[in-house]
């Protein structure tokens, strides 16, 4: 019987060496998740002022959107221009910023969370301390064209503005809640994490406390990821429309893809899946694997390339 005691405590110790260090998987958690609740702090504020404007996650040009207005209610489009009207509005989830192509304007914010500014809105506050003589009159062309409802399907954006208003309103205001519950969760995991460096707790214990926090991370995960996708929609069904000149909200006028914003959220929502050691050893392991093929194509490249130059060297040379 002892032979048989001494050969399962073998095998058991065999398996403990053998398995993924606690210590590594808790350092990796904690680091991870900290790191993914910076970044999600940093979308949160993004365009709250000029200072946090660089995490917009769209960007609406002003001159598309003119263009689109007086093509569909039969305005000039010099009735929708003005000098203090931006070249641009950015939006991040804490508010809605007005950019200029003329480096002797500053950027200036309206902060809100979630942003549901209209465009009547932002073209109002945006020329309320107007001094020029025809301010009123742009308002009023604004607001007469917004409200109107062309027969045209070309023009349907506008036609059923109301209905992808509400529409927009209802997502955006779903994916700041989940942003800021995603936040919660992301403060709560970290910590939590950090706590076993100081509990002493069985194997048993300490792994089903692992695997508690290794669900919640795939729930944060699915729950960040929604209010990436719902703010996306809800700026397509919104002001994106408008500016794009098409139905599904992406045109020449509107920049979501490049957006410091949106890179950060990517960020965001990779650390948050990583920070389970096994699937952020595949995923560390992949782009390893595709770095190596990137630099032995590179090398093979600019091998072949040195061959090519030294076959046409010229004789004396």
């Amino acid at each position: 019987m002892s032979s048989f005691a001494e050969n399962d405590y073998i095998l058991e110790e065999k398996k403990k060496k053998s398995r993924f260090p606690p210590i590594i998987g808790r350092i990796w958690y904690s680091l991870l998740y900290f790191f993914a609740a910076g970044a999600t702090f940093a979308t949160i504020l993004g365009c709250w002022s000029p200072a946090t404007q660089k995490f917009s996650l769209f960007t609406t040009d002003t001159s598309p959107m003119i263009s689109y207005l007086a093509n569909a209610t039969g305005f000039n489009e010099t009735q929708f221009q003005h000098p203090d009207l931006p070249d641009a509005w950015s939006w991040g989830f804490s508010g809605t910023c007005q950019l200029f192509n003329s480096t002797s304007k500053d950027t200036s914010c309206y902060h809100a969370y979630p942003p549901l500014f209209t465009i009547q809105d932002l073209v109002a506050k945006a020329l309320s301390n107007s001094k020029q003589p025809d301010t009123d009159e742009v308002i009023n062309t604004w607001n007469t064209a917004l409200a109107a409802k062309p027969s045209d399907p070309a023009y349907s954006a506008l036609a059923q503005s109301d209905s992808r208003r509400s529409h927009s309103v209802s997502l955006l205001r779903g994916a700041a809640a989940a942003l800021i519950f995603s936040l919660f969760i992301s403060l709560n995991n970290c910590f939590s994490s950090i706590s076993l460096f100081f509990y002493s707790l069985d194997e048993k214990s300490e792994r089903k406390y692992r695997h508690i926090l290794f669900g919640i991370a795939v729930f944060d995960f699915l729950l960040f990821a929604g209010a990436l996708v719902m703010f996306t929609i809800g700026m397509v069904d919104g002001p994106a429309a408008l500016a794009s000149g098409k139905s599904n909200g992406f045109g020449s006028g509107v920049g979501p893809i490049g957006e410091v914003g949106y890179i950060v959220m990517l960020v965001a929502l990779t650390l948050r899946i990583m920070s389970i050691p096994i699937v952020g050893l595949v995923i560390v392991c992949i782009l390893g694997f595709e770095l190596l093929l990137a630099l032995f194509v590179g090398y093979l490249i600019w091998t072949c390339m040195f061959k090519v130059v030294e076959d046409h060297q010229p004789v004396g040379c």
